[in-house]
């Protein structure tokens, strides 16, 4: 290969193999799905506006300790094992 980089393997190198594409090396290490989210999160995962969650949550639809929490800081975070609880059940 005149005139080309070589990537080399497990993070030795630029990270680029032989074809020219990344590689994705990685440690081993497993990351569990967060339970909890931020408002601005869970809109972005199920589609659902920043004002319509707001809403279920001021018109008593959702229940603070049920399908959100507040942290310590006083924001409000979605419990999404809690959203997909009272997501059939608001189908009926």
């Amino acid at each position: 290969m005149s005139g080309g980089r070589r990537g080399r393997v497990n993070g030795e190198g630029d990270g680029d193999d032989e074809s020219g594409r990344t590689q994705i090396t990685t440690t081993g290490a497993v990351v569990a799905p967060a339970r909890y989210v931020r408002i601005q999160k869970f809109s972005e995962l199920t589609g659902y506006t920043q004002k319509a969650v707001t809403r279920k949550i001021e018109d008593g639809v959702w229940i603070e300790g049920r399908e959100y929490r507040r942290a310590p800081d006083g924001c409000i975070c979605v419990d999404l094992e809690g959203y997909y609880r009272w997501e059939p059940a608001s189908r009926r």
